[in-house]
Formats: C-alpha cells, sequence, structure tokens
C-alpha cells in the first residue's frame, strides 16, 4: 500500500509512465515493458551529492547546493576531475543514450582526485533522469545548459559527431553568496517533493484544515 500510494502520488512517475505509452509500439518479438525499480532507502548526506548533466555525450555541467568547505580552488578541481573520471570509466561505457541526467555521490568531497586515471574516484551512482524540463536542474536553468552545450560543441569545432568523448570542461556551480535568495531560492520543483494529492489539497486551505483533510485522504486510501 506504501508503494501504491508513493507512485500515484508522484508526478515524475506519471511523466515517466506517460513517455513510455508515446513510444511506438514495440514488435510481438521485442516488447518494451514498463519496469518498476526500487531502490533501497539510506541516509545520504546532501553535501556530497550531485546532479550532472549530459548532453550529446558530453558532460557539460555539475550542481550541489551551497556548503562553504566545497568553495576552495582545490576542491573544486578534485571534484569536477573525480566525476569526470568516473563518467568516462563507469557511465559511458554502459550507458549509450546521447542527453541524460545522473546523480553521482561522493564520500569523501573533499579528497583530492585519484593520482592517475586507473585510480578508484571512490563514487557512488544515484540515478539517472531523462534531461527534460520536469528533471530539478538545481543552480542551472535549463537555457544555461543548452549554452553550455553550445560552447562545448563550439570548442569541439567541426569534428563530425560519434560516441567519442570530447574533452571539454563542465562546469562546477555552487551558491557562493550569502544571499538568503540565492541560498534558499524557491523551486517550481519543490512540489514534486510531495505527494500530488497533497499539492492539489492544500490550495487555500489553513494548517489544521490541511492536516485533517490530508489523514482523511490517506486513511480513506488504505481502505
Amino acid at each position: 500500500m506504501d508503494v501504491y500510494i508513493l507512485l500515484k502520488g508522484s508526478d515524475c512517475v506519471f511523466h515517466d509512465l506517460d513517455l513510455h505509452d508515446k513510444i511506438p509500439q514495440a514488435p510481438p518479438e521485442d516488447p518494451l515493458p514498463a519496469v518498476l525499480v526500487l531502490r533501497e532507502w539510506f541516509n545520504l548526506n546532501p553535501s556530497h551529492e550531485f546532479r550532472c548533466f549530459v548532453r550529446g555525450r558530453k558532460l557539460i555541467g555539475k550542481s550541489s547546493t551551497f556548503y562553504d568547505f566545497l568553495l576552495p580552488q582545490g576542491v573544486r578541481k578534485s571534484i569536477l576531475e573525480r566525476i569526470r573520471a568516473f563518467f568516462e570509466a563507469v557511465i559511458c561505457p554502459e550507458f549509450h543514450l546521447s542527453d541524460f541526467i545522473f546523480d553521482v555521490y561522493l564520500k569523501n568531497p573533499t579528497k583530492l582526485a585519484p593520482p592517475s586515471s586507473t585510480s578508484k574516484p571512490n563514487l557512488k551512482l544515484v540515478d539517472i533522469n531523462p534531461f527534460a524540463t520536469y528533471i530539478d536542474p538545481c543552480l542551472f536553468s535549463y537555457e544555461e545548459l543548452e549554452q553550455c552545450c553550445s560552447n562545448a560543441s563550439g570548442a569541439a569545432g567541426e569534428q563530425k559527431q560519434s560516441t567519442q568523448l570530447h574533452q571539454t570542461t563542465p562546469l562546477l556551480k555552487l551558491v557562493e553568496s550569502e544571499d538568503p535568495h540565492q541560498n534558499f531560492r524557491a523551486s517550481k520543483f519543490q512540489t514534486s517533493k510531495l505527494p500530488a494529492e497533497f499539492v492539489n489539497f492544500s490550495q487555500d486551505q489553513g494548517v489544521d484544515q490541511l492536516s485533517d483533510g490530508f489523514k482523511k485522504m490517506l486513511d480513506a486510501e488504505k481502505q
């Protein structure tokens, strides 16, 4: 029941299933069914998690929220190198789409980058999402990401498109100001973290009415 309520209340699941329905019908001998994948939950330190953006098989940007211990230039360079090494060694050989977004977890983000490409970057893949506007771009906007992609393509010159990686430097974006507007800016994606029914029911409701109404709604779901 808990899984059912979670899926029913997720606008991200709705988007994924809607896109799946729009895929041309596969032949009977090669069906393309929808697959539900459930990950084991564990507690992540949010300061160690980064969202990475891939366009045309080029890593164009990485984003995190504000944590001042990540700001020294040496640490920023190390983060860039470790994520790029993981992307090239682990993600690209196994994941063949041109455009996507992935989240990684650095066990120790202040650690210096591995001394060689053969060293393990000590990262964990958390999630992979489509490169789509309903996915939170964190500190980027999708306009900025498209500009990053254009800049990377320009740097590649007239080289023909292939599955080979272009050696471009992705942009690491961190909030570096103590301006509350930047550190705690409201995101249009905040509602994606709440059940859709909760968001719909909360319109023009007081706190007490919202609490009572949501409890009744959950009780009705469990019957």
